[in-house]
């Protein structure tokens, strides 16, 4: 029998055959992505800004324990530079204002880390494109 991974098949045996295996680290706790800036975008969230979201959301909450991801954090924002990941995106901030924000928010019941991605490559990247054999097969 070949699978159909579209439509009542794929949604039974993910209901009833794939068991969750999460983390107790996200059991109870208030996942969110925070969009810090998009290449050519005119608004920017700042590693300050995001430190005051944090903290809203916690007053909003009642202190609930929070993992929030920072996606546009590299180069020139969201999905830039790929597969470069050392070179930070300076409209959102130095590394020791993340520092900060990092220790800052764990003082707020939250965890603060970077959304990445490790499957593409982009013309604008430092070491250039890859061939696609390469980013496809987790050659780099």
């Amino acid at each position: 029998m070949v699978a159909r991974w579209t439509g009542p098949t794929a949604r039974r045996w993910v209901r009833d055959d794939v068991k969750p295996n999460l983390s107790k680290l996200y059991v109870g706790t208030l996942v969110y992505k925070v969009l810090l800036d998009v290449i050519g975008g005119s608004q920017v969230t700042t590693y300050a800004d995001v430190l005051d979201l944090i903290r809203r959301v916690k007053r909003l909450t009642g202190g609930a324990r929070q993992i929030v991801y920072l996606i546009g954090w590299q180069h020139s924002g969201h999905d830039t530079g790929y597969p470069d990941v050392f070179t930070a995106n300076p409209r959102v901030g130095t590394f020791d204002e993340f520092k900060k924000l990092r220790k800052a928010a764990l003082r707020e019941n939250a965890i603060v880390s970077l959304h990445d991605n490790y499957h593409d490559t982009y013309e604008d990247s430092p070491f250039g494109i890859l061939p696609s054999s390469a980013a496809t097969c987790g050659a780099i």
